[in-house]
């Protein structure tokens, strides 16, 4: 599994629970934009989600939405990007949120 930031840059110091594939040579999305855009509207109002959209013939299509990779198991390194992705993270901001 390989991280990539928002601006689809590689992050080779980031595993997610499996080594970095570092043979992969991913190119970004021509709809890599509109998928960002989609992946905000789909996300607000979430603590956190990871939003999965695959480009298929030149357009952004569905995955799915994931609220806890590996079940929250996954183990993330380095430890400091951990403490990054959990930064903003606070439960107790949607407490009894109707």
């Amino acid at each position: 599994i390989n991280m990539y930031d928002v601006d689809f840059r590689l992050r080779p110091d980031v595993s997610m629970g499996y080594p970095t594939d570092m043979s992969d040579d991913i190119q970004k999305p021509a709809c890599y934009e509109e998928m960002l855009q989609i992946a905000e509207k789909l996300s607000a109002g979430f603590p956190h989600v990871r939003v999965d959209l695959y480009q298929v013939a030149g357009r952004p299509v569905f995955g799915e939405m994931t609220f806890s990779k590996g079940a929250g198991f996954d183990k993330i390194l380095p430890y400091s990007f951990d403490e990054e992705m959990g930064e903003d993270f606070h439960v107790r901001k949607y407490e009894n949120q109707e």
